[in-house]
Order: C-alpha cells, then structure tokens, then sequence
C-alpha cells in the first residue's frame, strides 16, 4: 500500500520502477494532478468496518487541516439538524419530555437528567463524543 500512496501522490521513485510503467502509462491522463489522502485506521476498538474507516478519515482530515470543517460522513448531522428545529417548535420542557422512550431508564435519551444546557452540550458536540449520541 505504501508504494501505490506513493505511485498515486507523485512519488519519483515509486514512478520510475519499471514494472509498475505500464499501469502507469495506462492510467496518467486521469492521475496528472490529483492527489490522494492515505488514511491510516485501525479495527481494534472500533464499533464496526464502517465507524473505522470513516472515523479514520475525520482523525486524519481533523489531523491535516484543523482549521477545515468536519467532513460530512456521519449520519447523525441530519438528525440533530432535525431535533433542533422540533425543540425550537415544542421549546425545551417538552421537547426533553418527548426524548423519553422509557422514563428512569439511563441507557434512553430521555433517561437522564436532561437540562436546557446539557442539551445546548449535545448539540455543539463534535461527531463521535459520547454526549451526541446519547446522554450519559
């Protein structure tokens, strides 16, 4: 993999060995230009192949330009989108009471003990903390 990332981003010497020149010379119009960002990811510890790679590719975007917007990979960007417009509907004393699948029970979103601020919390967190996915 290291020679194809390599190949891919330019890499002199990577280009010059004869064997890889005909798949080179095959595919140089649509190479010329491009670059390529190797993600390095892990499965140790990860919740699924998924939530690995995609996770890898945020780290290492996060990791290369800090300053750049979180890539738009997680599926939870819609639904908080969503909820923030039903608790500005509903306001906040019932739109936490609507978050309620089981009243008591710490594992549902409406399980704990939900405040306007903890919620403002939830909301402004970045992809994969935990308080955006469900209050602990």
């Amino acid at each position: 993999m290291t020679v194809v990332h390599a190949m891919l981003n330019g890499d002199q010497s990577a280009r010059e060995k004869e064997q890889l020149q005909p798949l080179l010379g095959t595919h140089a119009a649509w190479l010329a230009g491009r670059r390529f960002l190797m993600v390095p990811y892990h499965l140790i510890g990860a919740e699924s192949l998924d939530a690995a790679v995609l996770g890898g590719y945020v780290k290492r975007v996060r990791e290369l330009h800090p300053d750049a917007n979180t890539p738009a990979v997680y599926r939870d960007d819609a639904m908080l989108v969503d909820a923030r417009a039903w608790r500005a509907r509903l306001g906040d004393q019932a739109f936490i009471k609507a978050l309620s699948d089981k009243p008591g029970d710490p594992d549902s979103w409406g399980g704990g003990s939900w405040s306007p601020a903890s919620l403002d919390a939830a909301f402004a967190a970045p992809p994969g903390d935990r308080r955006r996915r469900k209050h602990q």
